[in-house]
């Protein structure tokens, strides 16, 4: 059975910034959200005696503050013919209360 690794992801500067809850150190950010299961698969190839094939790995990514626009933009493919969804979101600062993303 493929482990399962938990990505969390949070938006900071522009930009998706996520850690692997499983692996300490494994970090990294993207620009687009659905780009973060192929750099976290890419990241656990460095680590092969935690994750010998990265390539089977089941891959959960959760976005802190959790926006359900997001979660289904990563989880549905889209048709060439569909625009990208552009997800804005900003907190305040110090804030731990989500403020709902706006789709541009």
């Amino acid at each position: 059975m493929n482990k399962t690794y938990t990505v969390r992801a949070r938006r900071a500067e522009g930009w998706w910034v996520a850690t692997v809850d499983e692996v300490p150190g494994l970090n990294h950010q993207t620009k687009r959200l659905d780009q973060l299961e192929g750099w976290t698969r890419s990241g656990l190839e460095l680590f092969p005696k935690i994750e010998p094939h990265p390539e089977t790995a089941q891959i959960r990514i959760v976005v802190e503050p959790a926006f359900e626009i997001a979660e289904e933009a990563v989880r549905e493919p889209k048709s060439r013919k569909t625009k990208p969804l552009l997800l804005c979101a900003e907190l305040p600062a110090n804030s731990q209360q989500p403020i709902s993303p706006t789709a541009i």
